[in-house]
C-alpha cells in the first residue's frame, strides 16, 4: 500500500484489526488509506 501526499506526513497510524492506514499532515488534514479490493475469480 502506498500513501501519496504533496507534503511530508506528520504522523502515521495503523488500524489494529482492519486494513486501514491513517496519515495526517501538519496542517491537520487527515487521509485514510485502504488497499484496493482483491480480485475475485468465479468458478469456471
Amino acid at each position: 500500500m502506498e500513501a501519496l501526499h504533496e507534503e511530508m506526513p506528520f504522523d502515521l497510524s495503523f488500524h489494529p484489526s482492519a486494513p486501514l492506514v491513517a496519515t495526517s499532515l501538519i496542517t491537520g488534514e487527515l487521509h485514510m488509506c485502504a488497499p484496493p479490493p482483491a480480485p475475485s475469480f468465479g468458478a469456471v
